[in-house]
């Protein structure tokens, strides 16, 4: 923490703050929309559409499997759960073209997220060390190692600098 000066360690102060705002956002959400995405599923009969290893329709149960629905069911589905996330509250600021029954909060705080992690490691690749300089570049770059997700372990490594 030497090496930075106190205008440094208060920005980066707020963009790891940002993140971790981001980061209980999607969690919260997640849970929220698998507890919604579920109920449904419980209440509503829905089953798989058949395919040659299925003897006979399945009942889905698991928010993972409405790809084996109907376009129909899937249609209605998707209506239910808009009803609900409209109920419970779940915001809907959809900035893009998508209809509104088609809107997954999830994806966009996932994306607010990748977001923010980028701009924290945008600014930590202008306050290191030129020796680091390269490892953040490719963290941004997503460049792969096998075996290892540098950029998860960089934006970990980042979150973990004392900045109070």
């Amino acid at each position: 923490m030497d090496n930075f000066s106190k205008e440094e360690i208060k920005t980066l102060h707020k963009l790891k703050t940002t993140v971790f705002y981001c980061k209980a956002l999607l969690s919260t959400i997640t849970d929220k929309m698998q507890e919604i995405e579920e109920k449904i599923l419980k209440e509503n009969e829905y089953y798989t559409c058949m395919n040659l290893n299925d003897s006979e329709p399945v009942r889905i149960l698991k928010s993972n499997q409405t790809y084996r629905m109907s376009d129909s069911d899937f249609q209605d589905y998707l209506h239910l759960r808009l009803e609900q996330m409209k109920i419970n509250n779940i915001p809907l600021d959809n900035n893009s073209n998508i209809p509104e029954h088609d809107f997954n909060p999830v994806y966009a705080y996932e994306l607010s997220l990748k977001t923010a992690e980028n701009i924290l490691l945008e600014y930590m690749l202008g306050i290191v060390p030129q020796s680091m300089k390269i490892v953040f570049q490719n963290a941004l770059d997503n460049v792969w190692i096998p075996g290892r997700n540098l950029r998860k372990e960089l934006i970990e490594l980042t979150l973990r600098i004392k900045t109070y």
